[in-house]
């Protein structure tokens, strides 16, 4: 038996696949609305007797591989490293990128600035912290002139147990930031957006209010853990264009049976596209509490 072999066998699909969407168990299996189609009904099950999932309705099947492929764009190493820390959360997973032999040190310190200067990029021009839910650090995310971004985290090699720092992102699912703020007020309204600078301003557009977002932008909202905002008071803001809508969409099919979500914040009529909880900051807006009501959603 080969080390995938191994890892799905030990695995539960249906612990995979409820990262992702939501499961409930039916008849000894799992089933869901298939993430694959735009289902109306729950036509995906999940069987974790069989390694193997299928929707009754689109076709689409498969183990937990081409799950991971197919929904969350995952390649083979990358789903390696989701199912090795699932199953095996006290072992070294080996070839876990570009650097064979190195693990990720969770949590991290604080590195010498020196250290968050990019070879081809400069120094950063901003740094946000990722921390655990007791605010120690876990990636730094540096952004440098032009707009350029990378993510400094640190790595032991398992044999030497020697320690580096590489530009490389932390192996989904990922952390949410301000997870520290998040946990230290479990009463709080939380507005998800997209970019750790507007998640930063919303407690200046929105006091009391904490913002909370996901690493690496739109095209990545399914490789991050959303479960610390199960059971929430959230509301979502879009940035004012299509990718940002069609992220916050995806935000939603996470959350909208797990949490009580409001109404979506949108941009002030004539905004220019991408407009976010940075831009009102910047103009000096801010949110009415009223404006915050509990409105229902699911």
């Amino acid at each position: 038996m080969n080390d995938l072999q191994e890892l799905k066998s030990k695995i539960k699909l249906s612990s995979v696949i409820s990262r992702y969407i939501n499961l409930k168990p039916y008849r000894g299996e799992h089933v869901g609305l298939c993430p694959f189609h735009n289902d109306k009904r729950p036509s995906l099950t999940v069987s974790d007797s069989k390694k193997f999932y299928k929707c009754f309705a689109c076709g689409a099947q498969g183990d937990v591989f081409d799950f991971l492929k197919h929904h969350a764009n995952i390649g083979i190493h990358e789903a390696k490293k989701v199912m090795g820390e699932m199953t095996f959360p006290h072992v070294n997973q080996k070839d876990w990128g570009d650097d064979p032999g190195y693990t990720i040190v969770k949590p991290a310190y604080t590195p010498p600035k020196s250290t968050l200067i990019h070879s081809s990029f400069g120094p950063p021009e901003q740094v946000w912290v990722y921390k655990t839910n007791e605010g120690e650090p876990l990636s730094f995310k540096c952004r440098f002139k032009d707009k350029k971004f990378s993510t400094r985290t640190l790595w032991r090699h398992e044999e030497t147990h020697k320690e580096k720092w590489m530009w490389k992102d932390l192996p989904p699912p990922r952390p949410l930031y301000n997870l520290d703020k998040l946990n230290s007020d479990l009463y709080a309204t939380v507005i998800v957006c997209e970019g750790e600078k507007a998640a930063d301003a919303i407690n200046f557009v929105a006091g009391g209010c904490v913002g909370i977002t996901w690493p690496n932008g739109a095209e990545s909202v399914t490789r991050a853990d959303f479960a610390p905002l199960y059971g929430r008071n959230i509301f979502l803001w879009p940035d004012n264009d299509d990718a940002g809508r069609k992220a916050m969409d995806k935000v939603r099919t996470i959350l909208h049976q797990h949490c009580n979500i409001g109404p979506d914040i949108a941009a002030p009529i004539g905004a220019e596209l991408t407009w976010d909880a940075a831009d009102a900051k910047d103009a000096n807006l801010t949110l009415k509490r009223r404006s915050l009501s509990r409105g229902k959603e699911r």
